[in-house]
Formats: C-alpha cells, structure tokens, sequence
C-alpha cells in the first residue's frame, strides 16, 4: 500500500511536468490566428503594451523548473495533492486557451481565462497557506510561492483584460472610450488585492499586477489621462497592500520559510 502511494504521488507529479511542457509548447498554435490578448478581438486602450507579454516566457520556464524539483523532491507544501491538483487544472486550461484563441471567439478565451483564475486562486491559496514539508528548502519554498503568485497575478489581470476584449468584439462596448474600461481596470485592481490578500502579500502576485499596470501606463500614455491615472493609483494599491501583508510580522509563510533549510 505504502508503495503504490509513492507510485501515485510521484505519477502526479511527472503528469504535472508534462503539463507544464505542453502548455509551452500549445502557444505555438497562436500564430496560426489572433489579433489581440483576447483572441482575435479588437485593440483596446487598456490592453498592456506588447512587450509585457514575455512575463508569459518567464511564467512558463518557471513552471517547467518546479515541476522538475518537484519530481526530484516533492512540492514545497506537505499536503502534495492539494497543490498539484489545482495546478494541473490550470495548466491544461492554459493550453486549452492557446487552441481557443486560434477559434477567434473572445467569449471561449475569457471563459478558459476564469477557470484559470479560480484553479490560481486555489492554488495561490494552497502555497501561501498549507505548512510546508518536512525538510523542504527555503529556495524551494521561495520557487513554489513566487511561481504560483506570479502565475496567479498575472491571469487575474489577464481575464479582465480578455473580457473587456470580447465586449469590444461584440460592439457591446467602445473600444476608444477610456470611461468603460476604466471600471474594467478597477474591477481588475479589485481582483489582484483580493489575491494578494488570499495569498498573504504573495511577491510573485505584486510583481505580476505592478508589471501589467505599469503596461498600460505604456500603452495609453498621450491617450488617456483617466486610465494612466487610474493604472498609477492601481499600482499604489498593490504596493500598499503587498507591503502591508508580506511584511507582517504574523505572516506564517513568511515565518516558516525564514525557518526552512537554506
């Protein structure tokens, strides 16, 4: 019995590496279609600036370096299956999203998107919460919360992003006119100090939303006072919030991973 719970826990790992490839590896298909972050939707005012999708690049060389630590050592959390789980889900959702941006339909992508975000969430909440194994390392502890808070930071924007997109496709909503997206903007500000406050002043959450907020500012310098204004008050927000809960004195994470094995 006890081998066979090796073999599984160490099954779900190795399944969990191959995910972590094959999402990489399903963005290929992108470029068979899309125009925008929202499949092939219309530009918006407050879509980051290109540039600020290469986090996609580190997010998933990120993911490929756990998973393998973790088949060699485990997760850093003691309760294995209550990460892999909600990471495994996000990660095929990911790669389910590069097929239905190719699709064109802006509505499957923002869908793939909110199963994204609530399989992060899970798995934010899980890495930030969940006591750490016995023997786990503190670079290994530090790998795991960053990666998945920064995974989790950045799809929390993205959705937001995505569905203000499809409303834009479906002519549901101006593309030019910064008011409506501005509520959109907030909404997602809204989300990511929900997050960092799920994932107790998670870095890799902060460093994702102040890298995207600071992209629109990009992106809509010299068009639009509101969203600039409304990106700097957002990035304000999360620095606050990020300082005030990652560097509490009561924050456990912090406390178990100043505790691990260097």
């Amino acid at each position: 019995m006890a081998t066979m719970t090796w073999i599984q826990r160490r099954a779900g790992l190795w399944v969990l590496l191959l995910l972590t490839v094959l999402q990489a590896a399903m963005t290929v298909v992108q470029f068979s279609g899309g125009d925008s972050p929202g499949g092939r939707g219309v530009d918006l005012l407050i879509s980051p600036a290109p540039y600020a999708f290469a986090i996609w690049g580190v997010i998933y060389l990120l993911c490929v370096v756990h998973a393998a630590v973790a088949v060699r050592k485990g997760t850093a959390v003691a309760d294995q299956a209550a990460l892999v789980a909600p990471l495994a889900a996000l990660y095929l959702a990911s790669a389910s999203w590069s097929v239905a941006f190719t699709v064109g339909n802006s509505w499957l992508t923002f869908a793939v998107l909110a199963v994204m975000v609530a399989a992060a969430l899970r798995a934010l909440r899980v890495a930030m919460n969940h006591p750490l194994r016995s023997g786990a390392r503190r670079w290994e502890a530090r790998l795991e919360s960053f990666t998945v808070g920064l995974y989790c930071g950045w799809v929390t924007v993205a959705v937001f992003v995505n569905l203000a997109s499809a409303l834009g496709d479906q002519e549901l909503a101006d593309p030019a006119s910064a008011g409506w997206q501005a509520v959109v903007l907030t909404c997602a500000l809204a989300a990511v100090l929900a997050a960092l406050w799920l994932g107790r002043g998670s870095d890799g959450v902060a460093v994702a939303a102040v890298w995207a907020l600071a992209a629109v500012v990009v992106n809509v310098a010299g068009q639009s006072v509101l969203l600039t204004v409304t990106s700097g008050i957002g990035i304000a927000a999360v620095l606050a919030m990020w300082l005030r809960t990652a560097l509490a004195g009561d924050n456990p994470r912090r406390v178990d991973i100043a505790g691990a094995t260097s």
